[in-house]
């Protein structure tokens, strides 16, 4: 079996390899760690060379690359966003949430216009939280604005009416 076959087998089994000093470490489930095993050792100092080539094209990174993430299949790839965890998605959903729920009061939404952007906050993608956020805030600033100079305008023309 070639080097690749053993390698790609290893991957298929979820065995993770890496060379420590003159050791190819092994990390995975037992079980197929002990079936592959002998074929490692069989040809342990090709696969160790093997290895070691491609964790050197690994550090070399393109000048348009610098600051990409690897991928456990070695890529790069860039980040939409930082990475969230489930208490702050739902921290920025339910922030959303209150912005928009005070903007639609404000500027009268009707009911289905509200259902549908309440119900796209819940299923959209995180990347599109922090833009959407802006957007939102921006509206409810201008909208409070409106409606503060509103209830400025009612004042005085409550007290004209005397």
């Amino acid at each position: 079996m070639s080097i690749v076959a053993i390698l790609s087998r290893a991957r298929s089994l979820g065995i993770r390899l890496s060379v420590a000093g003159d050791v190819v470490k092994m990390k995975g489930p037992p079980d197929a760690i002990a079936a592959i095993k002998p074929e490692i050792a069989a040809r342990k100092p090709e696969i160790m060379a093997y290895l070691l080539a491609g964790t050197d094209g690994c550090q070399q990174i393109p000048a348009d690359c610098i600051g990409a993430l690897r991928s456990s299949d070695g890529g790069l790839y860039l980040p939409w966003m930082p990475v969230l965890g489930p208490e702050q998605l739902q921290l920025m959903q339910r922030e959303l949430f209150d912005v928009v729920d005070e903007l639609a009061r404000l500027e009268r939404w009707p009911d289905d216009d509200y259902d549908i952007i309440i119900g796209a906050i819940e299923r959209q993608p995180p990347s599109t939280l922090r833009p959407d956020l802006a957007h939102f805030r921006e509206r409810l600033r201008v909208a409070r604005l409106e409606a503060e100079a509103r209830q400025t305008a009612n004042r005085r023309a409550w007290k004209f009416d005397r």
